[in-house]
């Protein structure tokens, strides 16, 4: 909420992003429009993460807040190996939370904060393969053959075992989607 935030206070966090590795932050830009900002915090490698995204309020995007939601889901879970992301969004944000919602992020507790309530809400990412590949109907064999490796090499790329890094491009052509939707 831009109202609760100075800008002294703005300026001394982006400031502080240079110096601070356990923090990441992201300016995602498409052609030369800012689309907005991703920031991800509290790292716990192969474990977790807190993220944030802002969308650029001067640019009318449609999809915008989704655009970056993926990113940060995609970057989350292949580079930082991440099982699930937390986030936290004041209660009485309304669109907020229901875009949340909408991408997968469920409710794991409330709590009062400068006499606001804050939702704490989480998206498990262990298994977006499997989620692609039971809605598509498919089983982990059929997969793997399309993919030119064997099923239960599959199964450590459904587990998060190894990195899909170079089998994005057939998976995103075997489950009809872009690369960016395989994990969001």
């Amino acid at each position: 909420n831009q109202d609760n935030i100075s800008n002294t206070t703005h300026f001394k966090f982006l400031e502080s992003l240079e110096s601070n590795l356990d923090r990441r932050y992201f300016l995602v830009k498409q052609k030369n429009n800012i689309i907005g900002s991703i920031n991800f915090s509290e790292i716990n490698l192969y474990n977790s993460v807190e993220f944030g995204i802002y969308t650029n309020p001067f640019l009318q995007l449609k999809g915008a807040g989704r655009m970056l939601e993926s990113a940060a889901s995609q970057y989350a879970f292949i580079e930082l190996g991440v099982k699930k992301i937390k986030l936290e969004v004041y209660s009485d944000n309304e669109r907020a939370v229901n875009f949340y919602k909408k991408c997968d992020f469920n409710l794991i507790n409330t709590k009062k904060a400068n006499h606001q309530n804050i939702m704490y809400m989480e998206k498990r990412i262990t298994n977006p393969l499997e989620k692609h590949r039971r809605n598509n109907r498919k089983t982990q064999a059929e997969v793997a053959e399309f993919l030119g490796i064997t099923q239960s090499q599959y199964s450590r790329l459904e587990n998060a075992e190894c990195s899909p890094e170079p089998h994005l491009a057939k998976l995103a052509e075997f489950f009809h989607c872009e690369e960016n939707e395989l994990y969001s």
